[in-house]
């Protein structure tokens, strides 16, 4: 992984034109011809972006009414599994007959794909595709593009937001995200706020110098760290997470850096902050969300989850088959990723996590 592709994933999240340039690249990182990043949702076609190579198959794929009949993301989400995976290890030999059939017209044959879910009820799905004659992606493929991940998610979110169409303007884009937002600089400066940043009770505070805080301490910690050295490519917390209080919904927010055109439209501005609301649910969430939402590793996400359920830490690690101290290591990783110092802390902010609406 380089920051260059860094910088141009973060790039792509508001100049869409330049996905094609980040697929070709992970292409070439994961032994595959081309790629493509779709928004997904139930009510309308899918809005995607793609490799040459894989935009003609994608065209007619959104122009069509096989994407409201896709089970693919299902399928893909119901591995538990965090990052990308092959074909191969998900579906039949018959299931990829099937497929082989319907993409082969396009050269086209062979996937390595993964679903990045959304609290919102989108999807956010990267596909790399590989020519049939090339035969299936190696093992190692999804290794060398998984450290991407975390980056693609938040950048994916934001695609999903506006359309997949490219940002113009900072007023414009922060209306058009239809999230809680803010412009910043590196210092904290806060340079615009949409009203639905504004409208939030009790979340953020004003400083001196035109700067902004969070209210909870701890998620500060998180949050002034994350927009200092926002273009430090090796600060792993950028997602941080605002416990449910009161009447107000739990909170995610996001802190992604602004690179290369993206730091145009946004009029100098360093860093774009996103509040995402997740509400309130019975379930659990899954140890997928656990992992995009707070950049937790996959250890972390699935030792997360199942604390989640109310098992003990002693219980938790029995289930994930590790030992206690392995488990209390993965714990203050993720008291250090959260902003949580306490397991019931973690429990209580997990529970009101869920998916919303499948709607785009």
């Amino acid at each position: 992984m380089t920051n260059d592709l860094v910088d141009q994933i973060y790039e792509a999240a508001f100049v869409p034109e330049q996905w094609p340039t980040v697929l070709d690249r992970m292409s070439a990182m994961s032994e595959s011809a081309g790629g493509a990043v779709l928004a997904l949702g139930q009510r309308h076609p899918p809005r995607w972006a793609a490799s040459e190579i894989v935009a003609p198959r994608l065209r007619a794929y959104a122009e069509s009414e096989a994407w409201k009949s896709n089970k693919r993301p299902d399928r893909w989400l119901s591995t538990k599994h965090m990052g990308f995976v092959r074909d191969v290890d998900l579906f039949s030999a018959e299931e990829l007959e099937g497929r082989h059939v319907s993409v082969r017209t396009h050269g086209l044959g062979w996937q390595l794909g993964v679903v990045v879910p959304m609290p919102s009820g989108e999807f956010v799905v990267f596909s790399m595709e590989r020519k049939q004659s090339d035969g299936p992606h190696s093992e190692h493929s999804p290794l060398a593009i998984n450290p991407l991940l975390p980056h693609l998610s938040r950048a994916g979110l934001m695609s999903a937001r506006l359309g997949l169409e490219r940002a113009h303007s900072t007023v414009t884009t922060l209306n058009a995200i239809g999230l809680p937002a803010a412009v910043i600089t590196h210092s904290g400066r806060v340079l615009a706020v949409n009203q639905l940043l504004e409208n939030i009770p009790g979340i953020f505070r004003p400083l001196a110098h035109g700067r902004m805080s969070i209210a909870d301490f701890r998620a500060d910690a998180l949050f002034q760290q994350a927009v200092e050295q926002a273009h430090d490519h090796h600060v792993q917390v950028k997602s941080i997470a605002i416990p449910k209080w009161d009447d107000q919904s739990a909170l995610v927010i996001h802190v992604l850096p602004l690179r290369r055109a993206a730091f145009d439209i946004f009029s100098g501005a360093d860093v774009i902050v996103v509040a995402m609301p997740v509400g309130a649910g019975r379930a659990a969430p899954s140890s997928e969300m656990l992992n995009g939402l707070f950049d937790l590793s996959p250890a972390e996400s699935r030792l997360a989850a199942s604390l989640a359920t109310g098992n003990s830490l002693k219980a938790a690690a029995a289930d994930q088959g590790i030992r206690i101290s392995t488990a209390r290591s993965y714990l203050e990783g993720i008291f250090r990723k959260t902003g949580t110092h306490q397991q019931s802390q973690i429990v209580a902010l997990l529970n009101g996590i869920q998916f919303g609406p499948k709607t785009l």
